[in-house]
């Protein structure tokens, strides 16, 4: 007998005869053998990005509920991230787990992540790129033409647009 769900040779039967003086017994016994496999774990997506000082949330998946013994997670250096600091929030459950990173910073937080389950068959780690796109600011100069010497003034008027208004886009 085989089950739809097990390879055949997952499945063990027993067969016991028993004599008594009387009459003999037959016994059947079945066992199901399970066979553990290592973890397989799956993201949204390997690349996420955020504006500076916001949170953002990283999360990986088991495809398939082995038991793992646990999730981790790690920062661009490979260096295991706790519950420890302000800066990160994990969560975890016997499925899933989630980081969140905190008052995202562009040139501390972006870099690679990674997602790492363990379990006594084996382990897999799964990556995810974050990049922290700095604010965008926009910012306006009104130019006085009283307020430049006179030989400023010649060359500001060269390159001042007619209205005496510059604008400008940048990044901090």
């Amino acid at each position: 007998m085989t089950s739809g769900m097990h390879p055949p040779e997952s499945i063990i039967i027993i067969v016991c005869v028993i004599r008594h003086n009387c009459c003999t017994f037959l016994v059947v016994s079945y066992s199901l053998v399970c066979f553990a496999e290592a973890p397989v774990l799956i993201t949204q997506s390997n690349t996420v990005s955020v504006t500076e000082g916001r949170d953002i949330q990283l999360t990986c998946t088991m495809k398939v509920c082995y038991p793992a013994t646990g999730i981790t997670w790690f920062n661009s250096l490979k260096q295991s991230i706790k519950n420890t600091t302000r800066k990160y929030v994990v969560q975890s459950s016997a499925a899933w787990s989630s980081l969140t990173v905190q008052d995202t910073d562009s040139m501390q937080d972006s870099g690679q992540y990674w997602c790492s389950a363990t379990n006594a068959v084996g382990a897999a780690e799964i990556p995810i790129l974050l990049v922290v796109k700095g604010k965008l600011v926009l910012y306006y100069t009104i130019f006085s033409s009283q307020s430049y010497p006179e030989k400023r003034k010649k060359r500001k008027e060269e390159t001042e647009p007619a209205n005496g208004v510059s604008a400008g886009l940048g990044m901090i």
